[in-house]
Parts: C-alpha cells; structure tokens; sequence
C-alpha cells in the first residue's frame, strides 16, 4: 500500500511530558516495587481513558484525532531504552499507534535508509511497512534531523530559540501547525 505521506512522531517531549511520565514511574519504585514491577503496573495506567489527558503535551490529542479523522498515516519513532519507552507509550495511552523504538539519536540518518530508489520510503514492519511518498519528522531535539533527506520535511518543536535548522526543516512553536504542513 502506498501513502501519500507518513508522519513520524517523537515522543518523548514532542508528544508527552516526559517528567510527568516519569515522576509517576518513580512513585511507583517508591511503594516497594520492583522495576519489572513497576514497568508492568505503568503500562496497565494507559488502559484508563484520563491517561491521554494526563500524559500528552497540549496539541498532542487533537493532533493525533486530526490524523485519524484525515486518515493520514502515522507512528511514533523514539529514541531510548525499547522496554521503558514502550512502558512509557502504554501508560500514555497510545498503544494503537505503530511505534519504532531506536537506539540513533540522529533519525534522519534512519529515514533516509528507508529511501527507495524510486525516491519513495519503505517504512520498517515496526511501522507498518509501506509505502510512502514523503515523510515527516517532528521532534523536539535539532540532531535528530540530521541526515534527512532534502526531500523529506522536518517540523522542529522544541525551545531553542537559536538553533540552526537544515532548509528543510521548519520550527513550529504548537502542534497544532502539524495541521498547516498536512494539506
């Protein structure tokens, strides 16, 4: 199947409040728990509706509803540790979201491996696995743009004012201008 275009979510400080997230986690490990424990208990946190409400960043639910709505493909691609990412995706409540968790800082690099020949890009089964057109990454930290392709979109969400961007990657200070880049 072929997507007119895939839109990469990070999640970390683009999608959630990372320090809520993990100041719940720490609560957790505080009543005794195990740190398997506690992962597990986390998790199940995301089964309750309130969790989205509590964990995602303002913008980040009417987003997530205006791709649904749009029918506009998506996913999560994270950076960190697979199992306390995944924990910290479930307790956010985005299970249903495809997620890939990777271990390079510089995802733009990863993007571009995706690149066909054709110019399209063959996104990893973690994804979903097919086809799209153009891709668009929006994440909050400037090195993970390096290395995507020229041809690629990058929509830049975080709070260095100074921070030199590639021509391809613009800065955006709510995500509800992810909406603007879509049509």
């Amino acid at each position: 199947m072929m997507n007119k275009i895939f839109i990469l979510l990070d999640f970390d400080r683009t999608l959630a409040d990372t320090d809520q997230l993990k100041a719940d986690f720490d609560r957790l490990l505080e009543q005794g728990l195990s740190q398997e424990q506690a992962m597990k208990a986390f998790g199940h946190t995301g089964q309750v509706l309130e969790s989205r409400q509590k964990y995602l960043l303002p913008g980040a639910n009417q987003l997530l509803t205006f791709l649904q709505q749009q029918a506009i493909a998506h996913g999560i691609l994270t950076y960190g540790q697979a199992d306390w990412q995944q924990a910290k995706i479930l307790a956010a409540g985005l299970a249903d979201l495809p997620v890939l968790v990777t271990d390079q800082t510089d995802k733009g690099t990863l993007i571009a491996s995706w690149r066909q020949a054709s110019g399209a890009y063959q996104l990893p089964p973690e994804l979903g696995g097919q086809i799209a057109e153009q891709i668009m990454l929006v994440d909050d930290h400037d090195y993970s743009f390096e290395g995507l392709p020229t041809e690629a979109l990058g929509l830049y969400c975080g709070i260095d004012p100074e921070v030199k961007l590639p021509a391809n990657v613009y800065r955006i200070s709510h995500l509800s201008e992810i909406e603007n880049y879509c049509k």
